[in-house]
Order: C-alpha cells, then sequence, then structure tokens
C-alpha cells in the first residue's frame, strides 16, 4: 500500500508497547489524507462518503477513497469529518499500521499525535490485558489485512482486463486542485464480456467491489462542490480540524 500517509515504520516490541494510542484525528496523517487506500470488504459503507476509484502506483493499481480535490484534506466533506465509520480502515488503525514488507505483521507509525482529542489509551492495561483503544485499531487493522490480497488481486485484474479508464474530472473552478490521474471502471458496452470474466475468477465479492465503486461516483458532485467552495485564498487556510471525528479511546 503507498505510504505517503505514514512517516516512519516502528517495529511492535518492548519499548514501543509502552506508546499511548489517540484518536485517529489527533495525527496530521490521518486530518490530511485525501487519497486513502481502501480494501473490499470497507468498500459498500465508504461508498455513501466517498467516491472510490483506483490509482496507478508503479507497476500496479490500488483501491482508493478520494476524500478532497485539495492537498492537505482541506476541502474535505463535513459529514466525513464527523463520522467515525467514514473513516477508511487504514485510518481508524492510524498509527497501528502493517509492515511495508510483510502485511502479515504489524508495528505503528512514528507520527506523534499534534493535536490529540483525548488522553489517549494504553496499548495494554495494567493487568497486561489489551486496552479498549488498543482493541479497537486493531480490530480495524485486521479487517483490513484480511480484505488486502483480495482487493489487490482485484483490482490487478481489472486493470489487465483492460476495464479501467482514466476519470475525467471537471476541475474548472477549483483552484489547488491536485488530482493525480485516477481511474474508473468503463461502462462502455464492451466491457460486459470482461465483466463476467471477473465474476468467474473472483466470484460475488468482485461484483459487490464495482456495484459500490459504481454507487460511489454519486459523491463526486458533493466533493467537486467543497472544492469550488474553498477557491479563495482564506477558505484554503481553513482548518480541517473544524468537525473532528469525537470517538475517543
Amino acid at each position: 500500500m503507498p505510504n505517503s500517509i505514514y512517516t516512519s515504520f516502528l517495529e511492535f516490541d518492548v519499548e514501543t508497547s509502552k506508546r499511548r494510542l489517540y484518536a485517529p484525528n489527533s495525527y496530521r496523517s490521518v486530518r490530511e489524507a485525501s487519497l486513502v487506500p481502501v480494501v473490499t470488504a470497507e468498500a459498500l459503507s465508504l461508498a455513501a462518503f466517498f467516491p472510490l476509484v483506483w490509482s496507478l502506483e508503479g507497476d500496479h493499481v490500488e483501491l482508493m477513497a478520494l476524500r478532497s480535490l485539495i492537498p492537505l484534506g482541506r476541502a474535505q466533506l463535513p459529514d466525513t469529518l464527523r463520522i467515525y465509520k467514514a473513516l477508511p480502515l487504514l485510518l481508524q488503525a492510524f498509527p497501528l499500521r502493517l509492515m511495508p514488507e510483510s502485511p502479515r505483521q504489524f508495528g505503528l507509525d512514528g507520527a506523534l499525535p499534534d493535536r490529540p482529542t483525548d488522553t489517549g489509551a494504553p496499548i495494554f492495561t495494567p493487568q497486561r490485558t489489551l486496552s479498549r483503544g488498543a482493541d479497537i485499531k486493531l480490530r480495524a487493522l485486521s479487517a483490513l489485512k484480511r480484505s488486502l490480497d483480495e482487493t489487490q488481486a482485484i483490482s490487478q485484474a481489472l486493470w489487465d482486463l483492460e476495464m479501467l479508464m482514466e476519470w475525467q474530472l471537471p476541475l474548472d473552478g477549483i483552484a489547488h486542485a491536485e488530482v493525480g490521474p485516477l481511474f474508473v471502471v468503463s461502462t462502455e458496452p464492451s466491457v460486459l464480456s470482461r465483466q463476467i470474466e471477473l465474476a468467474t475468477r473472483f466470484g460475488a465479492d468482485a461484483m459487490l467491489l464495482v456495484a459500490a465503486h459504481r454507487i460511489s461516483l454519486y459523491r463526486t458532485g458533493p466533493l467537486l462542490t467543497a472544492a469550488r467552495g474553498l477557491s479563495t485564498k482564506g477558505a484554503l487556510e481553513t482548518d480541517v480540524d473544524a468537525a473532528p471525528v469525537s470517538r475517543e479511546l
């Protein structure tokens, strides 16, 4: 998965296990994430909040949630900032993260909370059981890991079967928009036979992912409106913390 959200990887050991965990929006990386890797397990629920599209990352494609068209998350929709379930699993788990070279292993990101919204929680209680905060984040990380391989396989198949086409976003009137090449599933009639091939290879999960993707594109309009509303310099300086996710650990 792309590492732009992360700063550094810390192995999980006795020393790092002493760190406290904070609510997601306590971390700058979470607040400012505009394009976030997501997985099939969360696609349908996230489709109610963001466009789900694909980004070309090196020699492979990644499924992404587009949270903002302007860098540093400056044009996120207010409702997605207030609702915990609008956070992708990767952000729910932060600063817990999967090891880049081996997603079977996990550790912590080196980022520290710059604007803590709560007092934080230890990873382990004095009785050496998991704290509630650690349990919440580990569950999110586990769900992410379980769906990661399938998501990557389906995404790559969509690319190899030439079912993806570059997304033409109408960015006129939007100052400071910064969106790299993104891809959506083509609606051309010729795609039908390849969609059937995708279904035979990956089953219902692939079809549900494509359906969630198509539903999610209806969130493009509100995202464009939010970005156009931040066209002035003063608006672009608005703090994304105006409506933080309120779930405490």
